[in-house]
């Protein structure tokens, strides 16, 4: 994160800092989310990093917003990780197909 600037490399950075940060400390979670909405507040990540924002700013966790909007989240976080999936599939294609061409 530290050496990143703006674009797409970056928004991942922050975004996947933010998603671990959930899981080791919620304050530090809140600040790399407040950082990467500052820093690049039109970053494809900007729907979740509010929501995220406003799940852990949430004083009424119980309430059913609270409820939609981490199953929200839930789908977001799963969207990214398959779509992250399928480009290293993809990657991973097209690295062996490359290879194969080499060898002919």
């Amino acid at each position: 994160m530290k050496n990143c600037h703006k674009g797409p490399a970056c928004e991942d950075a922050y975004y996947t800092r933010g998603l671990v940060a959930l899981f080791e400390n919620r304050a530090d979670a809140i600040t790399v989310f407040q950082e990467l909405h500052t820093a690049m507040p039109n970053s494809r990540y900007e729907a979740a990093t509010t929501g995220w924002l406003n799940l852990l700013q949430d004083t009424a966790p119980s309430s059913k917003h609270h409820q939609a909007l981490m199953v929200q989240l839930k789908q977001e976080v799963l969207h990214n990780l398959l779509e992250r999936s399928d480009l290293t599939a993809l990657r991973t294609v097209k690295d062996h197909d490359r290879r194969v061409a080499e060898l002919k």
